[in-house]
């Protein structure tokens, strides 16, 4: 495959550098909206090894809005130990298994990804209460802000200018881009979930006059003896009338065989 075939399908994927953002950066859980509550809010972890499995699955752009949605998928395993400090934890790990689902067209890059090794986020500095660093980290919110307002400005600039239909389609695609950088950023929360679901949508102005939205869902359990996190899902959905892309991810965090 050559070069101006591999930029084809990274254009495809809307972006850039694909999955790598997703092994870096953390940021904090979006509160705003209304959500269920953490009801025991007691975080004791084990002393032993832990597996940390994420699942995150991005959507390939296509042209053909009725055409069936692919997307690529990584699971990724951490083994990982959450070590006591006088009033916080560090957690150690390491990366002990990652799978990749892509379609035939990318299975170079499925072979990269699965080639990575994406362990460099440890140790981790957690606080007595089990939240990730510190209360400084932007926020879902101030993420999805950024996104929204970054797509806006890159449609501004574009030249030569679209068609209308064309201009809204690249909308969709460029947003569900920027704002799949939210999953690129571990919840500050996500060892010890403050609150068990909630959700964040924005309504946008597209071009033409119609408009568009984006929404954020989290929803999580927790284990009832150590108040930690047992599984989590977030999801990002960008909408256009009839058109959605989906972004997501899955946790979960299970005793080391």
């Amino acid at each position: 495959m050559n070069g101006m075939d591999r930029r084809a399908i990274l254009q495809r994927l809307g972006w850039g550098t694909v999955l790598a953002a997703g092994a870096t950066g953390i940021g904090g859980p979006a509160y705003a909206a209304t959500g269920l509550l953490q009801s025991n809010p007691v975080f004791d972890p084990p002393d032993t090894d832990l597996v940390l499995r994420r699942v995150l699955s991005r959507p390939l752009a296509n042209p053909n809005p009725a055409a069936r949605q692919e997307a690529i998928i990584v699971s990724r395993d951490w083994r990982i130990r959450f070590h006591r400090q006088e009033r916080a934890y560090i957690v150690s790990g390491a990366q002990s298994a990652v799978n990749v689902d892509t379609p035939s067209s990318l299975a170079w890059l499925a072979d990269k990804e699965r080639a990575r090794i994406a362990d460099t986020q440890f140790p981790l500095a957690l606080d007595a209460v089990g939240l990730i660093g510190d209360a400084g980290y932007p926020s879902e919110q101030h993420v999805l802000n950024d996104a929204i307002r970054e797509t806006r400005a890159l449609l501004e600039t574009a030249s030569p200018p679209r068609p209308e239909v064309e201009a809204v389609r690249n909308y969709l695609v460029m947003l569900a881009a920027n704002g799949a950088q939210l999953l690129s950023r571990w919840p500050r929360d996500l060892f010890a979930p403050q609150r068990l679901q909630w959700r964040d949508a924005r309504t946008i102005a597209l071009p033409g006059g119609s408009e568009g939205t984006v929404e954020v869902t989290f929803d999580a359990e927790t284990d009832s003896q150590t108040g930690m996190m047992a599984r989590a899902s977030r999801q990002v959905v960008t909408s256009i009338g009839t058109s959605h892309r989906t972004t997501s991810e899955n946790w979960s965090l299970s005793a080391a065989r």
